[in-house]
């Protein structure tokens, strides 16, 4: 959500397939789990944009996101793709815009 402000989005759709996560920024009730205050400080973030939104997504169909998640714990730099897809989930990205 930071990037997504930092370049000027104005409305994103946010996808995820934490369901207490989803939730838990959906909620309008404080959050008081042991991720409270993550989910607290996304919930400010999203009322930035003109339009946020946030839907849950099944692992199964989430397998680009898994793959980058993977490859940011096991890298020691900071990168960030705009305008193309990493190499690394194309072959996915492209099976999900086909199906």
């Amino acid at each position: 959500m930071e990037l997504a402000l930092d370049l000027g989005f104005n409305n994103i759709i946010l996808e995820g397939d934490s369901l207490s996560v989803i939730k838990g920024i959906t909620s309008r009730e404080e959050d008081l789990s042991l991720s409270g205050n993550i989910i607290e400080v996304a919930k400010c973030k999203r009322a930035r944009f003109q339009k946020c939104q946030i839907a849950h997504t099944g692992r199964d169909t989430n397998e680009a996101a898994h793959v980058l998640a993977k490859r940011g714990v096991n890298s020691d730099r900071t990168e960030i793709w705009v305008e193309e897809c990493p190499p690394c989930i194309q072959t996915i990205v492209r099976f999900d815009i086909d199906n």
